[in-house]
């Protein structure tokens, strides 16, 4: 036991030298200090501090994947969703971070087609067909990347999360109705699949008990900051109906 401590002690310093993943030292440094900033939702410095790794070790696909993650944070969807194509194209991933990647870059078509045509939009018909175009493109790119990764993890929640929501958005409200139920027995405790099943189904009725009861549903466990999706539509459907469900 002595001798296998004593060899431990003597290897420690031999592989912090060469770091995590056979970075130097200093990058090893840099890329521990970025995925600390990570984890205290520190985007920014998180994104510098990669950067930094990146610059000396620009075949490092790790620090891609978690810069990419910060620049997602951050709502700079573009830059975020280069990162992970780096990282893709570098390669030597592992499956969990090719997942990642894939669905990251799924996720950022989203979050653009989202920007040009919001969900408090999403039942008015004042857009013009080329913003309707636009945003139809954002989420039929969005969709093959999602199903890109429904391919690697098919009982991903996320994954089919973001599926649902590309049919949503691309007005397969029947499909996407089904897709999102799937969520439901992946993991019954998130919410996003109420919230995102309840617009599917306005998609087909309009406003209705159905949706409304969902939406209601969703916001029974009291205010949180990820809920103000919910909080926003509402706001804006309240004008649509009878008073007393306005109040």
């Amino acid at each position: 036991m002595k001798t296998r401590t004593r060899l431990f002690l003597l290897s420690f310093p031999l592989l912090y030298a060469f770091g995590c993943g056979g970075l130097p030292q200093r990058e090893a440094e840099l890329y521990e200090k970025g995925r600390h900033a990570m984890e205290a939702r520190e985007w920014a410095q998180a994104a510098d501090l990669l950067t930094l790794v990146i610059e000396a070790r620009p075949k490092y696909s790790p620090a891609y994947i978690l810069r990419g993650k910060a620049r997602f944070q951050l709502k700079q969807y573009a830059d975020s969703s280069k990162d992970f194509e780096s990282a893709e194209r570098i390669g030597r991933l592992t499956d969990e971070e090719r997942f990642t990647a894939v669905l990251f870059r799924a996720r950022c078509k989203v979050e653009e087609g989202r920007i040009n045509f919001p969900e408090t939009d999403f039942r008015k018909n004042n857009a013009s067909p080329e913003e309707r175009r636009q945003t139809r493109d954002f989420f039929l790119k969005a969709n093959a990347l999602v199903l890109d990764a429904l391919a690697l993890q098919p009982n991903n929640y996320d994954a089919n999360l973001w599926r649902g929501y590309c049919l949503l958005r691309l007005e397969n409200f029947r499909k996407a109705i089904d897709t999102l139920k799937l969520c439901e027995n992946l993991d019954s405790s998130r919410w996003e699949h109420r919230f995102f099943s309840a617009l599917a189904w306005e998609g087909i009725y309009k406003v209705n008990s159905q949706s409304l009861d969902s939406y209601f549903a969703v916001l029974s466990s009291g205010p949180r900051p990820e809920l103000a999706p919910v909080y926003e539509y509402l706001t804006v459907l309240h004008a649509d109906v009878a008073p007393e469900v306005s109040q």
